[in-house]
């Protein structure tokens, strides 16, 4: 009886060790690189605030930084757990939406000789750069009359608007900031704050399913925690340019 005892206690001890060295995997989320919101897989607005996050759920996060269309086809293939930045626009399968982090907005660069654009209609007859693989509002890219140039890179199209070559560069006003201030032009343009040509919620996204909403859910609590205390704010004065 002594004997089995032991061996009783000897089991469930060595279970409960087992358990322990058990790690909890962590939360995989994809992301894809967005000038000053995602530089790398360690850098940029966004990546600050999951990180903070991460803190806020008390759950390690593993972040995988892939070019846009791999992320999203990982995402629609079940092998993230979520993705982020997330825009309604680029999704291609259900799913469940945190609240949103950010509000891309998206404004009109243009030379410093040349008159501001404050409506749609100002557009009309231009050459307009976008930039490739970028989500744009279907408000712009649906307006008839306009002339649309595409480029791999914001500072491609930074350098095809100073060269003369377009005359608006379209853009997230962040974004172009800093693609105008990494070539020393930013003093060179000006755009229309007042006037954005489309307004997009950006959120962290998880798949459309019972785990999802509560994942949806549990990044919502943790991104209203943040802006109470005040840190979401501080996470942003210290990433973002000043306007």
């Amino acid at each position: 009886m002594l004997m089995r005892c032991w061996l009783i206690s000897l089991i469930l001890c060595s279970a409960a060790v087992t358990a322990q060295d058990d790690p909890v995997s962590p939360l995989v989320l994809g992301t894809f690189p967005i000038p000053l919101m995602v530089e790398s897989r360690e850098r940029g607005l966004f990546i600050s605030l999951t990180r903070a996050l991460e803190q806020q759920l008390g759950e390690a996060i593993e972040i995988r930084f892939y070019p846009p269309q791999r992320t999203l086809n990982a995402f629609a293939a079940g092998q993230l757990d979520g993705l982020f930045p997330a825009l309604k626009s680029t999704m291609s399968v259900p799913y469940q939406a945190s609240a949103p982090l950010f509000i891309k907005r998206d404004y009109a660069f243009r030379l410093n000789s040349a008159s501001p654009v404050r409506s749609l209609r100002d557009l009309q007859g231009l050459k307009v750069a976008l930039t490739a693989g970028y989500p744009y509002s279907e408000t712009l890219t649906q307006q008839p009359g306009i002339r649309f140039e595409y480029a791999n890179s914001d500072q491609q199209n930074v350098q095809k608007l100073l060269a003369g070559r377009v005359d608006v560069f379209v853009v997230e006003q962040y974004s172009g900031e800093t693609a105008f201030e990494q070539l020393n032009a930013r003093s060179q343009v000006r755009f229309d704050p007042s006037f954005s040509l489309g307004e997009q919620p950006v959120f962290y996204a998880f798949p459309d399913n019972s785990e999802g909403l509560r994942l949806a859910q549990r990044f919502s609590a943790a991104l209203q925690r943040l802006r109470q205390s005040g840190r979401f704010d501080k996470i942003m004065r210290a990433t973002l340019p000043e306007n």
